[in-house]
Protein backbone atom coordinates (compact mmCIF):
# COMPACT_ATOMS: atom_id res chain seq x y z
CA UNK A 1 0.00 0.00 0.00
CA UNK A 2 2.97 2.28 0.54
CA UNK A 3 4.07 1.95 -3.10
CA UNK A 4 0.90 3.45 -4.68
CA UNK A 5 1.08 6.39 -2.31
CA UNK A 6 4.74 6.96 -3.08
CA UNK A 7 4.02 6.66 -6.79
CA UNK A 8 1.27 9.23 -6.51
CA UNK A 9 3.65 11.68 -4.86
CA UNK A 10 6.30 11.12 -7.56
CA UNK A 11 3.73 11.75 -10.30
CA UNK A 12 2.58 14.90 -8.52
CA UNK A 13 6.17 16.15 -8.30
CA UNK A 14 6.76 15.49 -12.01
CA UNK A 15 3.54 17.29 -12.90
CA UNK A 16 4.67 20.24 -10.84
CA UNK A 17 7.83 20.49 -12.92
CA UNK A 18 6.12 19.88 -16.25
CA UNK A 19 2.96 21.92 -15.73
CA UNK A 20 3.06 24.98 -18.02
CA UNK A 21 2.66 28.29 -16.23
CA UNK A 22 0.78 31.13 -17.87
CA UNK A 23 3.23 33.96 -18.43
CA UNK A 24 2.04 37.09 -16.62
CA UNK A 25 2.40 40.45 -18.33
CA UNK A 26 4.09 43.18 -16.25
CA UNK A 27 1.64 45.95 -15.48
CA UNK A 28 3.95 48.62 -16.78
CA UNK A 29 4.47 46.81 -20.07
CA UNK A 30 7.38 48.07 -22.18
CA UNK A 31 6.16 51.68 -22.04
CA UNK A 32 6.41 53.90 -19.00
CA UNK A 33 3.76 56.29 -17.77
CA UNK A 34 4.46 59.97 -17.40
CA UNK A 35 1.91 60.52 -14.61
CA UNK A 36 -0.14 58.37 -12.24
CA UNK A 37 -3.62 59.10 -10.94
CA UNK A 38 -4.63 57.01 -7.91
CA UNK A 39 -8.37 57.08 -7.25
CA UNK A 40 -9.24 55.76 -3.80
CA UNK A 41 -12.62 54.04 -3.41
CA UNK A 42 -12.71 53.21 0.31
CA UNK A 43 -15.10 50.77 1.98
CA UNK A 44 -16.69 49.17 -1.12
CA UNK A 45 -16.49 45.77 -2.80
CA UNK A 46 -17.05 44.68 -6.40
CA UNK A 47 -20.48 43.39 -5.40
CA UNK A 48 -21.53 46.83 -4.13
CA UNK A 49 -20.21 48.50 -7.27
CA UNK A 50 -22.19 46.07 -9.44
CA UNK A 51 -25.45 46.99 -7.70
CA UNK A 52 -25.31 50.63 -8.87
CA UNK A 53 -25.19 51.99 -12.40
CA UNK A 54 -21.75 53.57 -12.73
CA UNK A 55 -21.08 54.21 -16.44
CA UNK A 56 -17.73 55.98 -16.11
CA UNK A 57 -16.18 53.49 -13.73
CA UNK A 58 -17.55 50.50 -15.62
CA UNK A 59 -16.17 51.75 -18.94
CA UNK A 60 -12.77 52.19 -17.32
CA UNK A 61 -12.81 48.78 -15.64
CA UNK A 62 -13.75 47.08 -18.92
CA UNK A 63 -10.43 48.15 -20.48
CA UNK A 64 -8.30 47.72 -17.35
CA UNK A 65 -6.73 44.96 -15.35
CA UNK A 66 -8.92 44.31 -12.31
CA UNK A 67 -8.69 42.21 -9.15
CA UNK A 68 -9.92 41.66 -5.62
CA UNK A 69 -7.74 43.65 -3.24
CA UNK A 70 -6.72 42.09 0.08
CA UNK A 71 -6.31 45.05 2.42
CA UNK A 72 -4.96 43.44 5.56
CA UNK A 73 -2.50 45.96 6.99
CA UNK A 74 -1.81 44.48 10.42
CA UNK A 75 1.39 42.40 10.75
CA UNK A 76 1.71 39.17 12.70
CA UNK A 77 0.84 39.76 16.32
CA UNK A 78 -1.96 42.19 15.49
CA UNK A 79 -4.04 39.83 13.36
CA UNK A 80 -7.17 40.44 15.42
CA UNK A 81 -7.06 44.18 14.75
CA UNK A 82 -9.31 45.26 11.87
CA UNK A 83 -7.80 47.30 9.05
CA UNK A 84 -8.96 50.88 9.42
CA UNK A 85 -8.75 53.53 6.74
CA UNK A 86 -5.72 55.15 8.36
CA UNK A 87 -3.95 51.77 8.40
CA UNK A 88 -4.73 51.32 4.73
CA UNK A 89 -3.19 54.60 3.66
CA UNK A 90 -0.07 54.13 5.81
CA UNK A 91 0.35 50.66 4.29
CA UNK A 92 -0.20 52.02 0.79
CA UNK A 93 2.57 54.57 1.34
CA UNK A 94 4.94 52.07 2.97
CA UNK A 95 4.58 49.18 0.50
CA UNK A 96 4.66 46.93 3.59
CA UNK A 97 2.05 46.12 6.20
CA UNK A 98 1.84 49.08 8.55
CA UNK A 99 -0.70 50.74 10.80
CA UNK A 100 -1.96 54.14 11.87
CA UNK A 101 -3.15 54.89 15.37
CA UNK A 102 -6.72 53.62 14.99
CA UNK A 103 -8.08 57.02 13.98
CA UNK A 104 -6.86 58.92 17.04
CA UNK A 105 -4.60 61.27 15.07
CA UNK A 106 -3.89 59.63 11.70
CA UNK A 107 -6.82 61.48 10.14
CA UNK A 108 -5.22 64.84 10.89
CA UNK A 109 -4.01 65.77 7.43
CA UNK A 110 -4.00 69.55 6.90
CA UNK A 111 -2.86 72.31 4.62
CA UNK A 112 -0.14 74.16 6.49
CA UNK A 113 -2.20 77.37 6.36
CA UNK A 114 -5.39 75.83 7.77
CA UNK A 115 -6.47 76.67 11.27
CA UNK A 116 -5.82 74.07 13.93
CA UNK A 117 -6.88 76.10 16.97
CA UNK A 118 -5.33 77.95 18.51
CA UNK A 119 -2.64 77.99 15.78
CA UNK A 120 -2.20 77.09 12.15
CA UNK A 121 -1.54 73.48 11.13
CA UNK A 122 1.94 74.47 10.02
CA UNK A 123 2.75 75.85 13.46
CA UNK A 124 1.38 72.74 15.17
CA UNK A 125 3.40 70.54 12.82
CA UNK A 126 6.57 72.44 13.66
CA UNK A 127 5.82 72.19 17.37
CA UNK A 128 5.30 68.42 17.11
CA UNK A 129 8.21 67.59 14.79
CA UNK A 130 10.69 70.45 15.03
CA UNK A 131 10.49 70.84 11.24
CA UNK A 132 9.29 73.81 9.23
CA UNK A 133 6.54 73.34 6.61
CA UNK A 134 5.88 76.43 4.51
CA UNK A 135 3.55 74.95 1.89
CA UNK A 136 1.60 71.84 0.98
CA UNK A 137 0.02 69.32 3.31
CA UNK A 138 1.20 67.87 6.61
CA UNK A 139 0.28 64.75 8.57
CA UNK A 140 -0.02 66.00 12.15
CA UNK A 141 -0.18 62.41 13.43
CA UNK A 142 3.23 61.45 12.03
CA UNK A 143 4.80 60.97 15.47
CA UNK A 144 2.08 58.56 16.58
CA UNK A 145 2.22 56.70 13.25
CA UNK A 146 5.98 56.24 13.56
CA UNK A 147 5.66 55.13 17.18
CA UNK A 148 3.00 52.53 16.35
CA UNK A 149 5.17 51.00 13.62
CA UNK A 150 8.54 51.20 15.37
CA UNK A 151 8.18 47.90 17.24
CA UNK A 152 6.32 45.92 14.57
CA UNK A 153 8.19 42.96 13.01
CA UNK A 154 8.11 43.98 9.33
CA UNK A 155 10.27 47.12 9.58
CA UNK A 156 7.72 49.19 7.70
CA UNK A 157 8.82 52.66 6.65
CA UNK A 158 5.80 54.97 6.45
CA UNK A 159 6.35 57.46 3.65
CA UNK A 160 8.62 55.19 1.60
CA UNK A 161 6.57 55.72 -1.57
CA UNK A 162 6.64 59.50 -1.19
CA UNK A 163 10.38 59.45 -0.57
CA UNK A 164 11.08 57.28 -3.64
CA UNK A 165 8.95 59.51 -5.87
CA UNK A 166 10.63 62.67 -4.58
CA UNK A 167 14.09 61.20 -5.18
CA UNK A 168 13.08 60.39 -8.77
CA UNK A 169 11.82 63.93 -9.38
CA UNK A 170 8.05 63.31 -9.29
CA UNK A 171 5.67 65.77 -7.68
CA UNK A 172 2.99 64.48 -5.31
CA UNK A 173 -0.45 65.70 -4.34
CA UNK A 174 -3.43 64.43 -2.33
CA UNK A 175 -7.03 65.63 -2.67
CA UNK A 176 -9.41 64.36 0.02
CA UNK A 177 -11.75 65.38 2.82
CA UNK A 178 -14.02 62.92 4.62
CA UNK A 179 -14.88 65.28 7.49
CA UNK A 180 -18.34 65.48 9.05
CA UNK A 181 -19.98 65.43 12.46
CA UNK A 182 -23.47 65.22 13.91
CA UNK A 183 -24.79 66.95 15.90
CA UNK A 184 -23.00 70.21 15.22
CA UNK A 185 -20.84 71.37 18.10
CA UNK A 186 -19.36 67.99 18.98
CA UNK A 187 -15.56 67.62 18.74
CA UNK A 188 -14.66 67.56 15.03
CA UNK A 189 -13.85 64.26 13.35
CA UNK A 190 -10.96 64.67 10.91
CA UNK A 191 -11.01 62.00 8.21
CA UNK A 192 -8.09 63.03 6.05
CA UNK A 193 -5.83 60.04 6.46
CA UNK A 194 -5.31 59.91 2.68
CA UNK A 195 -2.38 62.29 3.24
CA UNK A 196 -0.44 59.29 4.63
CA UNK A 197 -0.43 57.56 1.23
CA UNK A 198 1.94 60.02 -0.47
CA UNK A 199 3.59 61.72 2.48
CA UNK A 200 7.35 61.72 2.98
CA UNK A 201 8.81 59.93 6.02
CA UNK A 202 8.49 63.22 7.94
CA UNK A 203 4.80 63.61 7.11
CA UNK A 204 4.86 66.15 4.27
CA UNK A 205 3.05 66.20 0.90
CA UNK A 206 4.18 69.05 -1.38
CA UNK A 207 0.76 69.83 -2.89
CA UNK A 208 -2.92 69.04 -2.89
CA UNK A 209 -6.03 70.08 -1.05
CA UNK A 210 -7.83 68.66 2.01
CA UNK A 211 -9.62 71.73 3.39
CA UNK A 212 -13.36 72.29 3.85
CA UNK A 213 -13.51 74.24 0.59
CA UNK A 214 -13.84 70.87 -1.16
CA UNK A 215 -17.23 70.34 0.51
CA UNK A 216 -20.70 71.71 -0.10
CA UNK A 217 -23.90 71.41 1.97
CA UNK A 218 -26.43 68.72 1.07
CA UNK A 219 -29.22 68.07 3.56
CA UNK A 220 -29.69 64.51 2.26
CA UNK A 221 -26.03 63.48 2.39
CA UNK A 222 -24.21 61.96 5.40
CA UNK A 223 -23.51 64.69 7.97
CA UNK A 224 -25.23 67.13 5.58
CA UNK A 225 -22.06 67.37 3.45
CA UNK A 226 -20.84 66.09 0.12
CA UNK A 227 -17.89 66.61 -2.20
CA UNK A 228 -18.12 69.65 -4.44
CA UNK A 229 -17.09 67.76 -7.56
CA UNK A 230 -16.27 70.94 -9.47
CA UNK A 231 -13.94 72.10 -6.69
CA UNK A 232 -12.29 68.67 -6.54
CA UNK A 233 -11.81 68.54 -10.32
CA UNK A 234 -10.35 72.07 -10.28
CA UNK A 235 -7.95 71.11 -7.49
CA UNK A 236 -6.91 68.08 -9.53
CA UNK A 237 -6.20 70.13 -12.65
CA UNK A 238 -3.99 72.46 -10.59
CA UNK A 239 -1.64 69.61 -9.63
CA UNK A 240 -1.95 67.29 -12.65
CA UNK A 241 1.32 68.21 -14.29
CA UNK A 242 4.10 66.30 -16.06
CA UNK A 243 5.94 63.80 -13.82
CA UNK A 244 3.33 63.82 -11.10
CA UNK A 245 1.49 61.32 -8.89
CA UNK A 246 -1.88 62.47 -7.57
CA UNK A 247 -4.22 60.64 -5.21
CA UNK A 248 -7.89 61.65 -5.21
CA UNK A 249 -10.06 60.06 -2.56
CA UNK A 250 -13.77 59.47 -3.17
CA UNK A 251 -14.44 61.01 0.23
CA UNK A 252 -18.22 60.78 -0.07
CA UNK A 253 -17.69 57.04 0.46
CA UNK A 254 -15.76 57.77 3.65
CA UNK A 255 -18.65 59.82 5.01
CA UNK A 256 -21.21 57.22 3.94
CA UNK A 257 -19.37 54.48 5.83
CA UNK A 258 -18.78 56.63 8.91
CA UNK A 259 -22.50 57.48 8.98
CA UNK A 260 -23.65 53.83 8.90
CA UNK A 261 -24.24 53.58 12.64
CA UNK A 262 -26.60 56.57 12.54
CA UNK A 263 -28.75 55.40 9.61
CA UNK A 264 -31.34 52.66 9.19
CA UNK A 265 -30.52 49.61 7.07
CA UNK A 266 -32.52 50.84 4.08
CA UNK A 267 -31.13 54.35 4.35
CA UNK A 268 -27.56 53.04 4.41
CA UNK A 269 -28.08 51.52 0.98
CA UNK A 270 -29.56 54.75 -0.33
CA UNK A 271 -26.68 56.83 1.02
CA UNK A 272 -24.09 54.44 -0.38
CA UNK A 273 -25.73 54.37 -3.82
CA UNK A 274 -25.87 58.17 -3.97
CA UNK A 275 -22.24 58.43 -2.85
CA UNK A 276 -21.20 55.95 -5.55
CA UNK A 277 -23.12 57.81 -8.25
CA UNK A 278 -21.49 61.11 -7.31
CA UNK A 279 -18.13 59.34 -7.23
CA UNK A 280 -18.75 58.03 -10.74
CA UNK A 281 -19.50 61.57 -11.95
CA UNK A 282 -16.30 62.81 -10.33
CA UNK A 283 -14.32 59.97 -11.89
CA UNK A 284 -15.59 60.98 -15.32
CA UNK A 285 -14.49 64.58 -14.73
CA UNK A 286 -11.04 63.45 -13.64
CA UNK A 287 -10.55 61.21 -16.67
CA UNK A 288 -11.36 64.13 -18.96
CA UNK A 289 -7.92 65.53 -18.07
CA UNK A 290 -6.10 62.20 -18.34
CA UNK A 291 -4.39 60.82 -21.44
CA UNK A 292 -4.78 57.07 -21.10
CA UNK A 293 -2.20 56.53 -23.85
CA UNK A 294 0.59 57.93 -21.67
CA UNK A 295 -0.83 58.23 -18.14
CA UNK A 296 -1.55 55.45 -15.65
CA UNK A 297 -4.74 55.31 -13.60
CA UNK A 298 -5.15 53.08 -10.55
CA UNK A 299 -8.35 52.51 -8.61
CA UNK A 300 -7.84 51.01 -5.16
CA UNK A 301 -9.90 50.41 -2.02
CA UNK A 302 -7.56 50.95 0.97
CA UNK A 303 -10.00 49.63 3.59
CA UNK A 304 -13.17 47.54 3.82
CA UNK A 305 -16.42 48.74 5.30
CA UNK A 306 -16.95 48.98 9.04
CA UNK A 307 -19.94 46.66 8.62
CA UNK A 308 -18.16 43.61 7.18
CA UNK A 309 -14.67 42.35 6.40
CA UNK A 310 -14.44 41.95 2.63
CA UNK A 311 -12.03 42.10 -0.25
CA UNK A 312 -12.06 45.52 -1.90
CA UNK A 313 -11.38 46.71 -5.45
CA UNK A 314 -8.23 47.17 -7.51
CA UNK A 315 -7.85 48.24 -11.13
CA UNK A 316 -5.01 49.45 -13.32
CA UNK A 317 -4.90 51.04 -16.76
CA UNK A 318 -1.38 51.90 -17.87
CA UNK A 319 0.52 52.16 -21.18
CA UNK A 320 1.15 48.70 -22.53
CA UNK A 321 -1.34 46.88 -20.29
CA UNK A 322 -4.19 44.65 -21.39
CA UNK A 323 -7.62 44.04 -19.93
CA UNK A 324 -7.76 41.01 -17.69
CA UNK A 325 -7.35 39.80 -14.13
CA UNK A 326 -4.47 41.24 -12.14
CA UNK A 327 -2.10 39.29 -9.94
CA UNK A 328 1.27 39.96 -8.35
CA UNK A 329 4.34 38.03 -7.31
CA UNK A 330 2.99 38.41 -3.76
CA UNK A 331 -0.23 36.51 -4.50
CA UNK A 332 0.75 34.46 -7.57
CA UNK A 333 -2.96 34.03 -8.26
CA UNK A 334 -4.92 35.79 -10.99
CA UNK A 335 -7.73 37.92 -9.60
CA UNK A 336 -5.97 38.77 -6.32
CA UNK A 337 -3.54 41.51 -5.34
CA UNK A 338 -2.61 42.99 -1.98
CA UNK A 339 -2.56 46.52 -0.62
CA UNK A 340 1.21 46.26 -0.14
CA UNK A 341 1.49 45.82 -3.93
CA UNK A 342 0.09 49.27 -4.73
CA UNK A 343 3.22 51.33 -4.00
CA UNK A 344 5.53 48.97 -5.97
CA UNK A 345 3.07 49.16 -8.88
CA UNK A 346 3.13 52.97 -8.89
CA UNK A 347 6.92 52.90 -9.00
CA UNK A 348 6.93 50.15 -11.63
CA UNK A 349 4.72 51.98 -14.13
CA UNK A 350 6.96 55.05 -13.74
CA UNK A 351 10.18 53.07 -14.06
CA UNK A 352 11.36 53.98 -10.54
CA UNK A 353 13.33 51.46 -8.47
CA UNK A 354 11.48 49.92 -5.54
CA UNK A 355 12.99 50.50 -2.07
CA UNK A 356 14.19 47.40 -0.24
CA UNK A 357 11.77 48.15 2.60
CA UNK A 358 8.75 47.39 0.38
CA UNK A 359 7.48 43.83 0.75
CA UNK A 360 4.88 44.18 -2.03
CA UNK A 361 5.43 43.51 -5.73
CA UNK A 362 4.00 45.19 -8.85
CA UNK A 363 0.67 44.21 -10.38
CA UNK A 364 0.78 41.92 -13.42
CA UNK A 365 -1.95 40.94 -15.85
CA UNK A 366 -2.32 37.25 -15.09
CA UNK A 367 -5.37 36.05 -17.06
CA UNK A 368 -6.31 37.87 -20.24
CA UNK A 369 -9.41 37.59 -22.36
CA UNK A 370 -13.02 36.93 -21.46
CA UNK A 371 -15.75 39.50 -21.06
CA UNK A 372 -15.74 42.25 -18.47
CA UNK A 373 -18.95 40.88 -16.93
CA UNK A 374 -17.36 37.45 -16.50
CA UNK A 375 -14.31 38.94 -14.85
CA UNK A 376 -16.41 40.93 -12.39
CA UNK A 377 -18.58 37.89 -11.65
CA UNK A 378 -15.40 35.93 -10.86
CA UNK A 379 -14.21 38.62 -8.45
CA UNK A 380 -17.59 38.86 -6.75
CA UNK A 381 -17.78 35.10 -6.32
CA UNK A 382 -14.24 35.00 -4.91
CA UNK A 383 -15.14 37.67 -2.37
CA UNK A 384 -18.36 35.89 -1.39
CA UNK A 385 -16.53 32.58 -0.97
CA UNK A 386 -13.84 34.24 1.16
CA UNK A 387 -16.41 35.92 3.40
CA UNK A 388 -18.43 32.70 3.78
CA UNK A 389 -15.47 30.55 4.74
CA UNK A 390 -14.16 33.20 7.14
CA UNK A 391 -17.27 32.50 9.22
CA UNK A 392 -16.65 28.74 9.13
CA UNK A 393 -12.96 28.58 10.09
CA UNK A 394 -13.52 28.83 13.83
CA UNK A 395 -16.49 26.38 13.91
CA UNK A 396 -14.49 23.86 11.86
CA UNK A 397 -11.58 24.12 14.28
CA UNK A 398 -13.89 23.71 17.27
CA UNK A 399 -15.58 20.73 15.61
CA UNK A 400 -12.24 18.96 14.97
CA UNK A 401 -11.00 19.54 18.52
CA UNK A 402 -14.32 18.41 20.01
CA UNK A 403 -14.45 15.30 17.84
CA UNK A 404 -10.87 14.36 18.79
CA UNK A 405 -11.68 14.87 22.48
CA UNK A 406 -14.78 12.69 22.27
CA UNK A 407 -12.84 9.98 20.44
CA UNK A 408 -10.16 10.09 23.12
CA UNK A 409 -12.76 9.77 25.88
CA UNK A 410 -14.38 6.84 24.09
CA UNK A 411 -11.01 5.14 23.68
CA UNK A 412 -10.20 5.56 27.37
CA UNK A 413 -13.57 4.07 28.31
CA UNK A 414 -12.89 1.14 25.99
CA UNK A 415 -9.43 0.59 27.55
CA UNK A 416 -11.00 0.52 31.03
CA UNK A 417 -13.50 -2.07 29.80
CA UNK A 418 -16.39 0.26 30.58
CA UNK A 419 -19.25 0.40 28.09
CA UNK A 420 -17.54 -2.45 26.21
CA UNK A 421 -20.74 -3.16 24.36
CA UNK A 422 -20.95 0.40 23.08
CA UNK A 423 -17.32 1.29 22.32
CA UNK A 424 -16.08 -1.64 20.29
CA UNK A 425 -12.80 -1.78 18.36
CA UNK A 426 -14.54 -1.66 14.99
CA UNK A 427 -16.66 1.33 15.96
CA UNK A 428 -13.71 3.26 17.33
CA UNK A 429 -11.71 2.46 14.21
CA UNK A 430 -14.52 3.67 11.97
CA UNK A 431 -14.93 6.88 13.98
CA UNK A 432 -11.20 7.59 13.71
CA UNK A 433 -11.23 6.97 9.94
CA UNK A 434 -14.28 9.20 9.49
CA UNK A 435 -12.49 11.92 11.42
CA UNK A 436 -9.53 11.60 9.04
CA UNK A 437 -12.01 11.67 6.16
CA UNK A 438 -13.23 15.05 7.35
CA UNK A 439 -9.92 16.63 6.30
CA UNK A 440 -10.32 15.99 2.54
CA UNK A 441 -14.05 16.66 2.96
CA UNK A 442 -13.29 20.23 4.05
CA UNK A 443 -11.09 20.78 1.00
CA UNK A 444 -13.52 19.10 -1.42
CA UNK A 445 -16.24 21.44 -0.16
CA UNK A 446 -14.46 24.19 -2.11
CA UNK A 447 -15.81 22.58 -5.31
CA UNK A 448 -19.37 23.55 -4.34
CA UNK A 449 -20.62 27.17 -4.10
CA UNK A 450 -21.68 26.93 -0.47
CA UNK A 451 -21.54 30.73 -0.21
CA UNK A 452 -24.79 30.52 -2.18
CA UNK A 453 -26.19 27.40 -0.48
CA UNK A 454 -25.53 28.36 3.14
CA UNK A 455 -23.83 27.01 6.25
CA UNK A 456 -26.29 24.13 6.85
CA UNK A 457 -25.60 22.66 3.41
CA UNK A 458 -21.86 23.09 3.99
CA UNK A 459 -21.88 21.15 7.25
CA UNK A 460 -24.13 18.43 5.84
CA UNK A 461 -21.66 17.98 2.97
CA UNK A 462 -18.58 17.82 5.21
CA UNK A 463 -20.16 15.33 7.60
CA UNK A 464 -21.60 13.15 4.82
CA UNK A 465 -18.31 13.00 2.87
CA UNK A 466 -16.38 12.22 6.06
CA UNK A 467 -18.74 9.32 6.88
CA UNK A 468 -18.53 7.94 3.34
CA UNK A 469 -14.73 8.19 3.21
CA UNK A 470 -14.46 6.49 6.60
CA UNK A 471 -16.47 3.58 5.25
CA UNK A 472 -14.39 3.42 2.06
CA UNK A 473 -11.12 3.36 4.00
CA UNK A 474 -12.42 0.61 6.26
CA UNK A 475 -13.81 -1.51 3.43
CA UNK A 476 -10.82 -1.12 1.07
CA UNK A 477 -8.09 -1.73 3.62
CA UNK A 478 -8.77 -5.16 5.01
CA UNK A 479 -5.46 -6.82 4.15
CA UNK A 480 -3.74 -5.63 7.33
CA UNK A 481 -4.87 -3.56 10.27
CA UNK A 482 -2.75 -0.61 9.08
CA UNK A 483 -4.17 -0.50 5.55
CA UNK A 484 -7.19 1.70 6.39
CA UNK A 485 -4.92 4.19 8.18
CA UNK A 486 -2.48 4.27 5.26
CA UNK A 487 -5.37 4.85 2.87
CA UNK A 488 -6.82 7.64 4.99
CA UNK A 489 -3.54 9.51 5.46
CA UNK A 490 -2.50 8.85 1.86
CA UNK A 491 -5.72 10.45 0.67
CA UNK A 492 -4.86 13.63 2.57
CA UNK A 493 -1.30 13.79 1.23
CA UNK A 494 -2.32 12.89 -2.31
CA UNK A 495 -5.22 15.31 -2.47
CA UNK A 496 -3.10 18.23 -1.26
CA UNK A 497 -0.19 17.34 -3.56
CA UNK A 498 -2.43 17.18 -6.63
CA UNK A 499 -4.19 20.37 -5.56
CA UNK A 500 -0.89 22.27 -5.42
CA UNK A 501 -0.04 21.01 -8.92
CA UNK A 502 -3.26 22.50 -10.27
CA UNK A 503 -2.97 25.85 -8.53
CA UNK A 504 -4.18 25.17 -4.97
CA UNK A 505 -7.78 25.63 -6.04
CA UNK A 506 -9.10 23.56 -3.14
CA UNK A 507 -7.10 25.49 -0.55
CA UNK A 508 -8.08 29.03 -1.47
CA UNK A 509 -11.06 30.11 0.66
CA UNK A 510 -11.13 26.78 2.49
CA UNK A 511 -11.58 26.39 6.25
CA UNK A 512 -8.29 24.45 6.38
CA UNK A 513 -6.62 26.38 3.59
CA UNK A 514 -5.77 29.94 2.63
CA UNK A 515 -7.92 33.00 3.26
CA UNK A 516 -7.65 35.90 0.77
CA UNK A 517 -9.06 38.20 3.45
CA UNK A 518 -6.30 37.28 5.90
CA UNK A 519 -3.90 37.64 2.95
CA UNK A 520 -1.31 35.24 4.30
CA UNK A 521 -0.88 32.97 1.29
CA UNK A 522 -2.75 32.61 -1.99
CA UNK A 523 -1.04 29.51 -3.46
CA UNK A 524 0.82 26.49 -2.13
CA UNK A 525 0.39 25.00 1.33
CA UNK A 526 -1.08 27.21 4.02
CA UNK A 527 -0.31 26.66 7.70
CA UNK A 528 -3.43 24.59 8.33
CA UNK A 529 -2.82 22.46 5.23
CA UNK A 530 0.72 21.78 6.40
CA UNK A 531 -0.66 20.85 9.81
CA UNK A 532 -2.99 18.35 8.13
CA UNK A 533 -0.31 17.05 5.75
CA UNK A 534 2.64 16.68 8.13
CA UNK A 535 1.28 13.95 10.45
CA UNK A 536 -0.39 12.23 7.51
CA UNK A 537 2.91 12.18 5.61
CA UNK A 538 4.68 10.83 8.67
CA UNK A 539 2.42 7.78 8.70
CA UNK A 540 3.52 6.93 5.19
Amino acid sequence: MKRPVAGLLVVAALLTIAAPAAAPVPAGGSARADRVLIVSLPHVSWEELAEVELPNLEAFFADAGIADLAVRATPVGLSGRPTRLGDGYVTLGAGTRAIGDAGATDGQGFDVHESFPPDSAGEVYQRRTGRVAERGLVQLGIAQIDAKNADLPLDAEPGALGEALAAAGYSRAVIANGDGMEPEGEPPAFRRSAVSALMSPVGKVPAGRVDDGLLEPDANAPYGLRFDNRAVAAAFRNVWEPRSVVLVEASDLVRADAYRHLATDDQRKVLLAEALQRTDQLFGELLADVDLDRDAVMVVGPAYSASETTLTVAALHAPGTEAGLLRSATTRRAGFVQLVDVAPTVLDVLGVDRPDSMAGRPFEVGDRGGSYDNRVDTLIESDQAARFIADQVEPVGIAFVTAHALLLVATVLWLTSRFAGVFTVSRLQYAALALLGAIPAVFLARLVPFHDLGALAYWCFVVAVAIVLGGIYLAAGRRTSLDPLILATGAVVGLLAVDVVFGSRLQISSALGNSPIIAGRFTGFGNLAWAARAPAGGVQ
